[in-house]
This record gives C-alpha cells, structure tokens and sequence, in this order.
C-alpha cells in the first residue's frame, strides 16, 4: 500500500502553490526558503550527533516549526515540478567555494585590518551570494606563550559572528582553516546578507586558543561590500543528479558511491558527492568506517592519481547516520576513465547486550590516578579486556573517567559506557584503534561530569560494537571532453630524475659505488609481523651503506649519528637519549624533557641542538646535559635544519602562511638571516657541506607532486633534480664530500608505505637503492 502524500494547513499549501507557481521565483526569498530548510535540519542533526556541549551548532532563529520543515522536504523530493522550481546555478570561486547564482555576486570593497597589542586581524576577501556569505580573515602575530597548550587549561573556542545594522546576529553554517604558529587564516561560512545590506560588523569575540584575559578581545571589524568586478573569476558546477537513497533501498546491494558536484578550473578537476553503502543484512543496528586507504583514484592505465581535499569545499551535512561526503581535486594527468574506488569495513552494534560490575574509586579520587583493572568481559559472544580506568581534568573545569579497552582478536572495537546513577555531562572516544581482524586492537571512551562520581560505582556497558565485513565498491567517471594533460610542469622538464628513471633503478639495481660507504642511523621496522608501524616493531638502528653490521638500539624516534659514528642520540619518553654504539649502554641526557626532539649533533660533536615543543623554540645543550641554552625566541613555529661547519650557526625554518622561511642565526652575534621560502606542508631540507646549496623537498610550481629542489642559499640558481608524481621524498641527506645525496623514498600506490632509501648523484643524475628499509635520519661517513 503506498503512502499518502502529506497534507498542509490550507494557508501555508496555497502560499506554496502561489510561490512554486510563480515563472521566475524572486532568487532571494527561494535562497531564504533554502536555507531555512537547510539551517533547521543542520541544527536538528548537529545536535542529535554532539549533543549539548557541541560548538559549532547553528543557533539560527527560523521561525519554520521541525514538522513543517520536514513535510516541506517531503514535498520537495517527492514532486519534479518542485524539483525543477528548486534548481540551482552554480559557480566556483577558487580560494571561495561554491556560491548560488541568480542575483549579481557582491565583495569585500576593501581589505579591513585591526592591530591591537601586537596582534594584526585582517579580513583579506568576502563573497556575497543569494545563498550565503563567505568570509576569509587572518590573524597574525600571536605571542606563543599567551595559547593553550594543556588539555585541562581550556582556551578561546567562540565562533566569529557577523551583525546587521538592525541588530540581526548571523553565526557559522560551516568553514575551516589552518595555522602557523604564530597566526591562522579561517574561511567562514555564514547566511546570506540581504541584498539592500551593504555593510556590516565582523565581531571576532577572541583569539582562538588564547587563555582567558591574556589578548585583546571583542574584535569588531567593519565591512563595505560592493558589486563584484566582471572580470571576476567564477567556474560552472556541473550539478549531477543521483537516485535518492533510502533505508529500504539500504537492503539491495547498490554502488554506494554518488558523484553531486563537478568542478572544471582547466588543469584541474573538483569532484563532491557522497558515500551511501548498502546495509548489511540481517543487522539491526550499523555503521561504515574507512579501511585501508579508504578513498582511493586510479584511471584506465591503473595507476594511482593523487588528491588533495579542497579546503573550500564546504561539505552538506550526510544524509543520515550511515553516510558521508566527500570532495577531492586532482590534476588533469590521467587517462580517462577516473576509476573512484572506496574501501570501509562494516561494524555491527548489538543494542542488546550489557555488562555490569562494581568499581571502587576509594573516597578522594585524585585526577591523572590510574587503576588498572585488566579486567575480562564476556559480551554477546566476544571477549575483550578493560585494561584500565583513569581520572583525568576537561577543558572547561569538569573532569572525567577514561576507559581503555583491548580486543586481542581485534574483532571488537568499541562499546558504550554508563555509570548507574549519574548523567555524564559529555563523552568522547569510543571508536576503535589497531589492526584488521585478527590483530590486537585498542579502544577507548571517556565520561565527564561537572563533579566526578567516587566510591563505589556500578559500571555498564551496552552497544557492543563489532567489526563485520570489509568491501570495495568502484564508481567510474568519464569527464566530458576530457583529454590528459600530460605535459609536465615547467620545473619539472628540467628535472634529472623521474618516475620512469627511479622505477627501472628499483627493478634492476646496480651495486653501490665503492666510494660510497659509511653508516645509517635509522628508523624502521624492528620486528618482522607485517603490522602497523607501533613502538612494538618500529625502533632505531645503525646499519652499513650496504645493509650489513646491523645494531638495533631500541625504541626512539628521531634518530641522529654523531660525526665519528661513535654514538647516537634520540628522542623518547622522558626526553633525548644517548647511547655508546661500542658498548651499547645508554643514558637519558639532563635536562630533556619529553617535548624535545629532531636532534643535530655540533660538528664537533660536543652539543646537540634539538626544538622543544613547550615553547617551540630550538634549544643546544651539552652532551652531559650541562650548559641548556634557548636558541630561539619567536612566536613561528621553527623546525631544525642543522649546524653550521663551524658550529657557530643554526640552520632552521619557521612556519609561514605559505609554508617554511629558511633561516641562519649567528650563536655569538645572535643575528638572523633569512634565506627564501620553501612551499611545503612539512620541512624536509639539508645544507651542502660547503655551505654553498640548499637542497628542500617540495611542491612543484602548480602541481600536486613532489619534487626535490637544488639552489643556492639566497634560492637563486634553481635547478629540479626529481619530479616524482607517484613517490614521496623525506629527509635528504648530504655526503661529506657533497657530489651525492641520500634520501627516502616511499612509493604513493602501496599500502602500507615502504620505506627506500637511495643515493643520488647530483652531478650525474644516477641513483642507487640501498639494500635495506627504514627512513635514513644520518648518515656518518
């Protein structure tokens, strides 16, 4: 028996019929009706999902009741007439998002800037559009030391607003952004601003993360908007229309890849849309979580084509539980067809188990007190391990229990928490950690109260969640008028080393130079169990040029090699390390604590310079752990390079908006010289022996592909040495003589990611894999 279509109060349905009726319905009051709709349901699933405590959640006044929000969907979905009345125009603006059309565009008429107490806030670019508003502004010049950098010390979390000159407050539907150290640029999202409003207040309320009172705060910012220029940039959206998904639908096994959006901006290619899986049979409650890689792209040739997730995407909410969204931009540098391929594993909740047992905190349970329980449960068939429960402080002056779990089958991978008796103002955790069915898996979940409970509690569980089946379902896309734009970038012509050259390097390696020799210190697999790199099998360990005279020295991360090859030194809990590489014994360096790390031995060998992350600032000390001296003093946040050849400077870099300033500073004169910017997520750089080349691994000019670049120390005399488009590069290495260069190579498409190291003739272009696997931190000649 089908359902009856809903039925509306006779005033609203004939308002409806007259709107939908109308040839061209007015563009600002349909953008209105849209997002109205769009708000209400945003805000009833915001906080289904994060409760009251949630942060973002859209607190927009509509006067639109949730019944006749819903009955209005239902129409709209139901009816092709409404459907076709509802049709959007829509554009891209690069650095923007997606905007509505029908109505003129309207932008910032001029960049607004506010310095207060050292502190810069500048609204750089705006966009109005009948659907919504974007906003992008920077804040610069934050004093490290006046940000949070505890978990129990909360900072500034409130949301910027925009007000109407009649009072109206608009807050954020959505939007992002990213940091530097010392500043961060955000992209907000806000309704529209009615077209008869050109001016309006940016209210910043605070500096985000700051602590309390220690900034300047209440930031009000005036913006003039102005008709946008025609020469102005905007890019069609190809909207596709996918089949609805429904829960009945959920049963028959279907594609549940859909493609919504598609973007074409000439060398590139914006693609959105969605993930909708097929329910598993028989279960009655479940969800998808990624596996393996999880969204991965190849084309017709099989090979893997590399993304980047677009930061101004702004992504709609999922169409329920069992859903996400997604949106990639790729290059042009594929043969048609795209291949989407999506991996998830199914996790199966069981909404009738349960377990209970009484757990004594004792009469003054202090906060970061541990017990460990180690305590087995039986569930609805499965077996796992409480390991332990421990008290730890919130971030806004409650404080919470924290329940770790063990699966050791790792079939199970959460499960919910309750104590009987009290209502926890907030959780988290829950999902799961670790391997693939069959390995030793972890999991964990926390409940805060305002007031923790003591004494003796009774502890329940319930919602069993287990892990189920793992699938792969592929989508492919044929672009229209799509032809590979295989023509390298301008850099990447000049560049010696290529894809083709590295793979044919791999499959038929030649044997190393006999001039090539001395040691490696490296980070690598220890153990030989196939897992996930984990401090159980992943340590550090010196090893010949030729793969022989391996010494494995324990766990450690950041290992460096002393310039006669005699010691070592590393980073681990407590702080840096030094261990005899003679003897084998090791000792825990003085005055390191556990937020030291990336270790660089003085030429001399008497100091180690490292960057501590209390202050992210670099430090030297003795190798005894006498004569501690701050190196840095600034707010960026600075990645260590190396010495000088007279141990009288540090090379580092410090984070910008636009990757890494490489700098030098004198140890004695304390001068700093800037040298040139490396555009680059991460500092991957080293200084030629002689002090005369820079060699950095970054991006290409225009390209989503790595490549290693050669120039001198103002970054004149550029020159390409590798373009790779399927491999990864990290931590180059110079030989003492500076003709060769040693760095770790890792192949895109291979899952897990294989470490490889290789030497690289500058000179000569020729490259020689070495005979063992690991990331290369040093090399002692």
């Amino acid at each position: 028996m089908k359902n009856k279509p809903p039925v509306l109060p006779e005033d609203l349905e004939n308002t409806l019929d007259q709107y939908y009726a109308a040839p061209e319905p007015n563009p600002e009051f349909s953008a209105r009706l849209d997002h109205e709709l769009r708000s209400k349901l945003l805000r009833q699933e915001t906080q289904k999902m994060f409760g009251k405590k949630s942060r973002l959640s859209p607190r927009l006044a509509w006067g639109v009741g949730l019944m006749i929000v819903i009955l209005l969907v239902g129409l709209v979905a139901g009816s092709p007439t409404l459907v076709a009345a509802m049709r959007r125009l829509l554009g891209y603006i690069p650095g923007m998002g997606v905007v509505e059309g029908g109505a003129p565009l309207r932008v910032l008429a001029e960049p607004v800037t506010q310095t207060r107490d050292g502190i810069t806030v500048t609204v750089t670019e705006a966009v109005l559009s009948v659907d919504k508003t974007i906003i992008v502004f920077t804040v610069e010049n934050i004093p490290w030391e006046m940000l949070s950098h505890q978990e129990d010390i909360p900072g500034c979390f409130a949301a910027p607003e925009i007000h109407l000159p009649d009072g109206t407050r608009f807050q954020i539907d959505s939007g992002g952004g990213a940091g530097w150290g010392s500043g961060y640029e955000r992209r907000f999202t806000y309704p529209a601003v009615p077209v008869n409003v050109n001016e309006v207040i940016l209210l910043v309320p605070c500096i985000q993360d700051s602590l309390p009172g220690m900034l300047p705060e209440e930031w009000e910012l005036p913006l003039r908007f102005v008709p946008a220029p025609p020469e102005m940039t905007v890019f069609p959206v190809q909207e596709r229309t996918p089949v609805p998904v429904t829960e009945s639908a959920r049963v028959v096994e279907t594609n549940p890849i859909v493609i919504s959006n598609v973007i074409d901006t000439g060398n590139r290619y914006i693609l959105s849309g969605s993930l909708n899986p097929p329910g598993p049979a028989g279960a009655e409650e479940w969800f998808v979580q990624p596996s393996g890689l999880g969204l991965v792209l190849t084309d017709a040739t099989g090979r893997e084509i590399q993304y980047e997730y677009p930061q101004d995407i702004d992504l709609p909410m999922p169409a329920d539980m069992h859903s996400e969204t997604w949106a990639v931009e790729i290059d042009k540098k594929f043969t048609s067809p795209l291949t989407i391929n999506y991996s998830a594993t199914y996790v199966l909740r069981d909404p009738q188990s349960s377990y209970a047992f009484d757990f004594d905190t004792g009469p003054d349970p202090q906060a970061g007190q541990t017990w460990a329980l180690n305590k087995e449960i039986q569930m609805a068939g499965h077996v796992f391990t409480l390991g332990s429960i421990q008290l730890r402080p919130g971030h806004s002056g409650d404080s919470g229990y924290e329940f770790e779990f063990i699966s050791v089958d790792g079939s199970v991978i959460g499960v919910n928490v309750d104590i009987e008796g009290y209502v926890s103002q907030a959780s988290g955790g829950g999902g799961g950690g670790g391997g693939d069915s069959g390995q030793v898996s972890s999991f964990g979940t926390s409940l805060y109260y305002a007031q923790p409970p003591e004494g003796r509690l009774n502890i329940r569980l319930s919602g069993l969640q287990v892990r189920g089946e793992t699938k792969t379902w592929s989508l492919d896309w044929n672009p229209d008028s799509h032809q590979a734009d295989l023509t390298p970038s301008p850099l990447a012509v000049d560049a010696c080393l290529t894809d083709t050259a590295l793979q044919q390097a791999l499959t038929d390696p030649q044997p190393l130079p006999a001039s090539l020799a001395g040691k490696l210190i490296v980070y690598g697999r220890v153990v030989d169990d196939e897992k996930d790199p984990s401090p159980d099998n992943y340590g550090v360990f010196v090893v010949g040029l030729d793969g022989n005279d391996r010494q494995e020295l324990g766990p450690g991360v950041w290992p460096a090699l002393s310039p006669d090859g005699a010691s070592a030194v590393y980073a681990w809990s407590g702080g840096l390390y030094m261990t005899d590489l003679s003897s084998g014994q090791s000792y825990h360096i003085p005055n390191t604590n556990d937020s030291d790390y990336g270790p660089r031995w003085s030429p001399d060998g008497s100091r180690i310079a490292f960057i501590r992350t209390d202050d992210v600032n670099l430090y030297s000390i003795n190798i005894d752990g006498s004569g501690l001296q701050k190196v840095t003093d600034a707010n960026e946040l600075e990645q260590l390079i190396g010495w000088s050849a007279d141990g009288g400077s540090l090379y580092y870099g410090s984070m910008t908006r636009d990757g890494y300033l490489l700098k030098k500073k004198d140890l004695g004169s304390g001068i700093v010289h800037d040298l040139f910017s490396v555009s680059s997520k991460g500092l991957s750089v080293a200084v030629s022996p002689d002090e005369k080349w820079i060699v950095s691994i970054g991006k290409l000019a225009g390209d989503l592909h790595n490549g290693v670049h050669l120039s001198r120390l103002d970054g004149s005399e550029h020159r390409l040495l590798a373009a790779l488009d399927h491999w990864g590069a990290i931590n180059p290495i110079w030989s003492a003589n500076g003709q060769w260069l040693l760095f770790t190579i890792t192949y895109l498409e291979h899952s897990p990611l294989e470490e490889i190291p290789v030497v690289f003739n500058v000179g000569t272009c020729k490259i020689f894999p070495l005979p063992l696997r690991g990331t290369v931190f040093d090399w002692s000649e």
